[in-house]
């Protein structure tokens, strides 16, 4: 099993993946990539991967409510898969995972493989997610 780290890394891969692969089954897709890559099996990998892809409507919603002026067709795919991921997190897994540690993570794979100014991009729209849904509001800051 992977670290956290990793399993959100792989998770970000699939969902890139996934955009360019739109007609394939999502367990179908993990299970290729996971022979491809090598990569062992990691339970929260496979979570956030269908996560992301059975609510796919609604965190698309989310982006496109706070990307201002910019379209879903004008982000790129490497935001996007950025941005899914997270708000995958923050919507429906935000018991496990500190809303903190989900944008961080977030971030941090962003400015490895996006442009730099998609990173304050970014993190922009994730914080203002996890604004409307209270995130902040809590008081039970974990760390991972």
């Amino acid at each position: 099993m992977a670290d956290r780290r990793t399993a959100r890394e792989q998770a970000y891969f699939l969902i890139f993946e996934k955009d360019f692969q739109p007609d394939m089954i999502p367990a179908e897709l993990y299970a290729q990539e996971q022979t491809e890559q090598e990569w062992e099996y990691d339970p929260y990998t496979e979570k956030v991967f269908l996560t992301v892809c059975e609510n796919m409507e609604t965190i698309d919603g989310y982006i496109a409510k706070y990307a201002k002026k910019r379209s879903l067709a004008r982000i790129s795919k490497a935001a996007l898969a950025g941005l899914r991921l997270s708000i995958a997190e923050l919507l429906y897994l935000a018991e496990e995972i500190p809303f903190r540690v989900s944008i961080n993570e977030a971030v941090e794979i962003l400015k490895k493989y996006d442009e730099p100014e998609t990173v304050g991009f970014a993190n922009g729209i994730l914080n203002a997610v996890a604004d409307e849904l209270g995130l902040k509001d809590t008081g039970t800051e974990v760390t991972e």
